[in-house]
């Protein structure tokens, strides 16, 4: 691996300037294009909202830029109408003909107030009767009655007054002689009123109304009358004032629009105008939407070329990364590999033959050169063949550990041997008893009716002495075991108690209890040992069979849709550190006994009693982690201690959540992957039938074509489901499923399979007329 390696590292020396220029000139390719893709993004997301079709939008945004500015003169000119509070003014008025007529209507009106303006003047001084120009005064003046007709001759030429004008204009008059006109008899009566002859000129004269008061009544009535009139008149021609002001002001505002005309014309014919609502993707200058246009008109283009330069740039970055990081990283893997080697054939020379044993029942893989040579990332090929050398060397420390292990045993078995012959000359045998003779049971005998008067004596006076409220249970027996298990019932329960052994036996019942409970609980100890020693090897198989998945995914072409590369990734569980596995070994093996029982682990573990009791108690103490979810099953279960993801990244290092698609093929190279190498126990291809089941085939893409790829190199069938028939393939079986629509019942007939004239056998063609086939 190193030539290999080194080799690999001058390669890349000489590459460098060429990929890094490579790259870089497709980058910029690859900018340009994306800068176009995203514009189409955009236009896309801009036809989408408004439901369009992209051939549309010109037209769409044209009408949108009239309407939106239609708005704007509606808004302006209402604002501003509302603003001065003369909106209905306005719809009243000659503008809603439009700009021209209602000028024309401005100028009218206006001509109209202030001609009623200019006569309200007048009429206003001469309603005064304090002014001696007027002929209500003269006639007021004069102390008569006067007829109806006289009446309304004062009313009618009131008017005018009784002075001669300063600088008279065409139609201006004024009563020179009222009396003379009073006495004036050419009268002809009509209907309202009557004509009266001027001197060749008729003026009709109306009659004198209700409202209008009679000149015959009293001069206090008469004056207070007038004073109202004045008074009227004065209001009115504050009316016209106003109303001129309004009429100026709506003048004003109309003219002063930017587009008067248009203004007036949406305002009044167009109320639709009134619900208009900006659109935010068309506030955009007419360059950015004849862009979008010309983007949605290449969108084929653009999409192709995008991807194409896509690919590529992931390309060319993966050979310049590679290149950069075989150059950083290679010189450093050159020394840490020869330095491990080193090691590991150091330490192994003496442990030789016990280390080819442990290689073939452990995990560990052996490097070959092919998956080198076909490795995508030869930078993580080498890191995790280092990871691999590594573990190596843990093994070797742990193999040298477990000899030593093994010969402190052996020295304390033989130490405690050598100590019990030198005791008792031999080592136990099973069948060792000692005999008993009958004269030693006679003599035990005539002891034993001695010491029974003694016992009575004593029983009675024990009795007396410490239950004597009790002394009536024992005057006809002295059994022992009855004293005893009244004075100490839950130390004595036993059938048979000596009194002479009661302390003895006390003693030694606590000693032996104790020297059982030690014994029982080495061999749980070392039954927990075992089981986690398996735990931890069956984690560390996880890990191997981890960094043989991921090296399946990074050799060959095994990318999905020509630029995602799977990975496995591995990380411990925070909640189940591995490291406790070992650390348990350790603080409990025998060479660590002297610090163990100063606040060790096996005194915190001797007062529990079932081996799950122990191993939850241990878990606890040694990780501080006390959780009540945590169960035996979950610290036994190798896959606690490992946390998995499967990601698919860019040569980015960016992952990517996948289409439908891409999901698929996802899978489908993860399960082939764990078929190879998981399930694959005699590490040989095994005999059997492979399938590839792969439903709605269609929507895979490129990466069907993967999947073909990969099932042709480990000899899997492949099984399409799809609406159409997918592809065109050498080795292809085609079958049609058809639903019958004339059956009640959902039945899935059996498929007809479509078969072509090559298809049909030789010898079934002698029976077959192939012209009714075609040729």
């Amino acid at each position: 691996m190193q030539i290999l390696v080194r080799h690999e590292l001058e390669e890349a020396k000489k590459n460098r300037d060429q990929k890094e220029f490579a790259y870089e000139e497709i980058s910029d390719i690859y900018h340009e294009w994306r800068q176009k893709k995203n514009l189409l993004n955009s236009a896309n997301k801009m036809i989408e909202q408004l439901k369009i079709l992209p051939e549309e939008l010109a037209v769409y945004y044209e009408q949108y830029k009239i309407q939106k500015k239609d708005y704007i003169y509606y808004k302006h000119l209402k604002d501003k109408l509302v603003n001065s509070r003369i909106i209905d003014l306005f719809t009243n008025s000659g503008w809603k003909d439009g700009l021209a007529a209602g000028n024309g209507f401005y100028l009218k009106k206006i001509d109209e107030l202030r001609n009623r303006l200019s006569q309200l003047h007048i009429v206003e001084q001469f309603h005064d009767i304090n002014n001696p120009n007027s002929l209500i005064r003269w006639a007021l003046s004069v102390q008569r009655n006067f007829t109806k007709e006289e009446e309304s001759l004062i009313y009618h030429f009131q008017r005018y007054g009784m002075d001669k004008p300063n600088q008279p204009k065409p139609l201006d008059r004024y009563v020179c002689f009222p009396e003379k006109l009073l006495k004036n008899k050419n009268i002809k009566p009509d209907t309202e009123g009557f004509w009266i002859n001027l001197g060749g000129v008729n003026e009709f004269v109306n009659y004198i109304t209700k409202e209008q008061l009679c000149l015959n009544n009293d001069r206090e009535t008469i004056l207070q009358y007038f004073q109202s009139q004045v008074a009227n008149i004065e209001q009115e021609k504050k009316a016209i004032e106003e109303e001129l002001e309004q009429w100026n002001k709506l003048y004003d505002i109309v003219n002063s629009l930017d587009a008067p005309a248009r203004s007036i014309e949406v305002y009044i014919h167009k109320p639709e105008i009134k619900t208009f609502q900006e659109i935010a993707v068309l506030n955009i200058s007419p360059e950015q939407i004849q862009h979008s246009v010309k983007s949605l008109a290449e969108k084929d283009l653009i999409e192709q070329s995008e991807k194409k330069a896509k690919e590529e740039l992931a390309l060319r970055y993966e050979q310049f990364t590679q290149n950069k990081a075989i150059i950083e990283t290679f010189p450093s893997l050159i020394q840490r590999i020869s330095s491990l080697l080193n090691r590991i054939s150091i330490k192994i020379e003496p442990y030789k033959a016990d280390w080819n044993t442990l290689l073939l029942t452990q995990t560990i893989q052996a490097y070959k050169e092919d998956d080198y040579i076909n490795a995508d990332n030869k930078t993580e090929f080498s890191k995790d063949e280092l990871t691999i050398l590594s573990t190596a060397l843990s093994r070797c420390d742990e193999l040298m550990q477990s000899v030593i292990n093994l010969k402190n045993q052996k020295n304390h078995l033989n130490m405690i041997e050598a100590e019990y012959i030198s005791l008792y000359t031999d080592l136990p045998s099973i069948n060792s008893y000692s005999a008993v003779s009958k004269e030693s049971v006679e003599e035990a005998n005539k002891l034993h009716i001695q010491n029974s008067i003694a016992y009575i004596n004593q029983y009675t006076n024990m009795v007396k002495d410490f239950i004597p409220n009790e002394q009536y249970k024992f005057e006809t027996s002295h059994d022992f075991k009855e004293l005893i298990t009244n004075l100490l019932p839950d130390l004595f329960p036993e059938d048979m108690i000596i009194e002479e052994e009661v302390v003895d036996r006390i003693k030694k019942k606590l000693e032996d209890i104790n020297e059982k409970n030690r014994e029982l609980n080495n061999k749980k100890i070392s039954k927990i040992q075992d089981l986690l020693t398996e735990v931890k090897r069956q984690i560390e198989a996880q890990w191997d069979e981890i960094r043989r998945i991921n090296r399946f995914f990074a050799s060959g072409r095994k990318k999905i849709s020509g630029v995602y590369n799977m990975k496995l990734e591995k990380t411990e569980s925070l909640q189940f550190p591995v490291s406790w596995l070992s650390q348990f070994k350790y603080k409990t093996s025998l060479e660590n006994m002297e610090d163990i029982f100063e606040g060790s682990i096996l005194n915190e573990l001797n007062t529990q009693v079932s081996i799950r009791e122990k191993i939850m108690k241990a878990f606890c103490e040694m990780t501080n982690n006390y959780s009540k979810d945590i169960t035996l099953e979950d610290l036994l279960n190798p896959n606690s201690y490992i946390e998995l993801s499967l990601d698919m990244k860019n040569h980015f290092g960016r992952n990517n959540k996948g289409s439908t698609g891409q999901t698929y093929a996802a899978i489908a190279l993860l399960c082939i992957a764990r078929l190879s190498i998981i399930g694959n126990k005699n590490k040989a291809q095994e005999e059997g039938l492979r399938f590839m089941p792969i439903d709605e085939a269609e929507g895979l893409g490129s990466n069907f074509d993967l999947l073909s790829d990969i099932a042709e190199k480990y000899d899997y069938q492949i099984l399409t489901f799809s609406i159409n028939p997918l592809g065109k393939y050498s080795e292809q079986h085609v079958y049609i499923l058809n639903r019958n629509l004339d059956a009640e019942e959902d039945v899935n007939y059996a498929p007809i399979e479509i078969r072509s004239r090559n298809d049909i056998d030789p010898e079934l063609a002698k029976f077959i007329n192939l012209s009714d086939y075609g040729s």
